[in-house]
């Protein structure tokens, strides 16, 4: 329960970034903020995929699962869920680099 509540409010946090940055304007044109942004959303399902997945194949398939290939599932799946904020860290330093070069090309053309 606690970690569908952390991707729920990481999915959240990730929508209002997407819409402050104008997302499907900016991920046409290509503005690396928005593309980080965009793979961590997509990362969301396919973390909690994963995750299910073990219990699914249980669950449906009738199939034992050997623990070698459990592991790994869980390796995987942390390792998604890890790569979610480290993106949006990456996103937001994008975001705040973009605006210092514009900045700095707003201000050439003054003279002085």
């Amino acid at each position: 329960m606690a970690g569908l509540i952390l991707l729920v409010s990481i999915a959240l946090a990730c929508a209002f970034l997407m819409r402050l940055w104008r997302a499907r304007d900016a991920i046409k044109a290509g503005i690396p903020h928005a593309l980080t942004t965009l793979v961590a959303v997509a990362l969301l399902p396919l973390s909690k995929a994963v995750d299910s997945s073990v219990g699914q194949i249980k669950k449906i398939l009738g199939l034992t699962v050997a623990q070698e290939f459990q592991d790994w599932m869980r390796v995987a799946e942390e390792t998604i869920e890890l790569a979610v904020p480290v993106l949006m860290l990456l996103a937001i330093s994008q975001f705040n680099h973009g605006q210092k070069r514009i900045k700095r090309r707003d201000l050439s053309h003054f003279p002085g």
